[in-house]
């Protein structure tokens, strides 16, 4: 039985783009994959003096991305079950 495991890489590659929308202190993350699906993750803060852009952008990034992973991670798992 061959093992399989999901990396970052993997996911990397399932991105065709990526794009940023800021409302306030909310920035939001719309990723597009190569499918033609969309992903989207969000970051925000409490006191708007805290608010960095940069931020906040790899933030929405960050839970986009691990939005995809638990995706992924259920698909092999489901496509795995006759190891």
């Amino acid at each position: 039985m061959a093992s399989k495991k999901l990396t970052p890489e993997a996911i990397e590659a399932l991105i065709y783009h990526h794009d940023y929308l800021t409302y306030g202190t909310l920035t939001i993350c719309v990723m597009t994959l190569n499918s033609g699906a969309m992903v989207t993750g969000e970051s925000n803060v409490i006191d708007p003096n805290n608010y960095d852009a940069k931020i906040g952008r790899e933030m929405a990034y960050k839970d986009a991305f691990a939005k995809i992973w638990q995706l992924e991670g259920y698909a092999m798992k489901r496509d795995c079950t006759n190891w």
